[in-house]
């Protein structure tokens, strides 16, 4: 049988291993970053199945769930609602103002098609503003947009 390699102090992930638990299999008592301890079987420490105790198990989970956090669980941002009637009134012909927009060749920049670009190019709208195109003959994109008062909007006109 191979020598016991000492893990005390090492860190794996969130986990602190404190003292050898037992054999058979080979277990550490680990404590978490968290302050909570647990005894982890030594492989799954050096092979990283076991990083916390377990409470970073619900960050993951909302961290994978979450690709820009406008839009968690139906909860969607003021921006998230405006990128989304954009691209429907472009994109879907099922939408009642498709024959103003998607209808007559207003289009998308495919950059705008994914909404983490769309933001960094416009940001979020300034209370009271909305979307608008600077030429209605163009379609959405950086150059071609700003966020407008009604008033603006009401001017710019085709």
């Amino acid at each position: 049988m191979m020598p016991r390699r000492d893990l005390t102090g090492m860190r794996f992930g969130a986990l602190t291993a404190l003292y050898f638990h037992s054999s058979s299999p080979s277990r550490w008592t680990c404590l978490c970053d968290c302050g909570n301890q647990n005894v982890v079987v030594t492989y799954n420490l050096h092979h990283g199945k076991v990083r916390s105790c377990g409470c970073e198990m619900g960050k993951n989970v909302a961290a994978s769930n979450t690709c820009h956090g406008h839009a968690a669980r139906g909860n969607h941002s003021s921006v998230y609602q405006r990128w989304c009637a954009m691209l429907h009134r472009c994109t879907n012909p099922a939408n009642e103002q498709w024959a103003d927009y998607g209808g007559r060749g207003i289009t998308v920049d495919p950059r705008w098609f994914k909404f983490e670009n769309f933001l960094a190019d416009m940001g979020e709208p300034p209370l009271g503003l909305s979307l608008d195109r600077i030429d209605n003959d163009l379609g959405y994109s950086k150059g071609n947009c700003r966020w407008a008062t009604r008033l603006q909007q009401t001017h710019n006109r085709r």
